[in-house]
């Protein structure tokens, strides 16, 4: 099973970037989010993605360590406008909030964010739907890594749900005779991520992956308390 690890720019047919792997192309573009972790990404080719993303594993699944290409992903893979995402909302409920809606105003509606389109005789209407939908895409991908053994597999699971691998100990420990491949994953997990108030969430996200994707029966993790 193949483990790649990319970095990537996705770009308009117009030129505008919309989304960015790098800190520093995500500040010139006007796209930074503070709350982002501009992280390479994992891509696991029996993991099921969108259309957008099979389309990227597609066409570097042959490519080596190293290799830049540039992907055009066309409209028809690319979700249409959606009419059903555009919801209208009563002036006042905006009001009660000490909100003054205006055209091109952002609206977050539980965990979908939507656009002001139009505020007019006592209605906010709201677009929800992607300011790039329908449109050709093209991606600036670069691969920066492909997992060839187990232990570098893992240390992409690491990677993809704690983001980062920095102090984790690992060890796969071989099952008895009776077994085949390394069945038991040991890991250490550092203090500053398993005091992490999402430390259970990782953890149980990292368990899935392993145990979906890898030759592993069993996960055990250790944390280290150390006095000052």
């Amino acid at each position: 099973m193949d483990f790649i690890k990319i970095s990537y720019t996705g770009k308009t047919e117009d030129g505008k970037v919309f989304a960015t792997t790098d800190r520093k192309t995500a500040k010139e573009n006007d796209i930074y989010n503070e709350k982002t972790i501009y992280n390479q990404v994992i891509l696991i080719y029996e993991e099921g993605n969108d259309k957008i993303t099979e389309k990227i594993k597609e066409e570097i699944k042959s490519e080596n360590i190293g290799t830049e290409k540039e992907i055009v992903v066309p409209k028809e893979l690319n979700q249409s406008h959606n009419p059903k995402l555009v919801q209208i909302y009563p002036l006042n409920m905006f009001k009660k909030q000490n909100l003054n809606p205006f055209i091109g105003m952002l609206f977050k509606s539980g965990e979908a964010v939507g656009k002001v389109i139009s505020v007019a005789g006592g209605r906010v209407k709201v677009d929800f739907n992607s300011d790039f939908a329908g449109k050709e895409l093209i991606y600036k991908v670069k691969i920066e890594g492909i997992a060839a053994t187990d232990e570098e597999k893992v240390n992409y699971l690491v990677e993809r749900n704690f983001n980062t691998t920095e102090n984790f100990l690992i060890n796969l420990e071989r099952a008895d005779g009776k077994k085949k491949g390394k069945d038991i994953l040991n890991i250490e997990v550092p203090k500053n991520t398993f005091t992490d108030e999402l430390i259970l969430k990782r953890k149980l996200m990292f368990v899935n992956d392993v145990l979906k994707y890898l030759n592993i029966k069993e996960v055990v993790f250790t944390e280290k308390w150390n006095g000052k």
